[in-house]
């Protein structure tokens, strides 16, 4: 199973813009205009996907990292987590709900930024602005 998104291209376009840089790891990787990050389905319905994308630029005063990015649902609706510092026990931020999640194979969906994922991502886009929409594929029914 894996996700495709590409988070905002409008964002990455700004840190390039800013001779800054965008880099995959952690098993993350880009296929055409998409980061993608292997994954799987838990027990409990979420989904779970490994791998991280770092965009950094300003000589490191932009430092923004989407890592371990995960769906699952809570109190009542959909909404996708993501590791903002490295490791395991590392800190995760709520970026976005999700919004609209239609299909089975691929399942994609809209996400609408939170304020915890505008302040990640600078707060230069406002709470309830769209991310680019993310798919899922390989995971049976959404």
């Amino acid at each position: 199973m894996k996700l495709c998104w590409s988070i905002r291209r409008s964002f990455e376009r700004y840190v390039l813009a800013a001779s800054g840089t965008v880099s995959c790891g952690d098993g993350a990787r880009r296929e055409g205009d998409v980061f993608v990050f292997d994954g799987e389905r838990t027990p409990e319905g979420s989904y779970r996907f490994t791998g991280s994308v770092h965009f950094e630029a300003h000589g490191g005063f932009l430092d923004v990292l989407i890592a371990d990015p995960m769906v699952e649902h809570a109190d009542g609706e959909a909404r996708l987590t993501v590791g903002v510092s490295p490791g395991p026990g590392g800190r995760r931020v709520h970026l976005a709900r999700v919004v609209d999640l239609t299909g089975s194979e691929p399942a994609v969906a809209d996400l609408r930024l939170t304020v915890e994922g505008a302040r990640l991502l600078g707060d230069v886009y406002a709470p309830g602005d769209l991310l680019d929409p993310l798919r899922i594929e390989g995971g049976g029914d959404a």
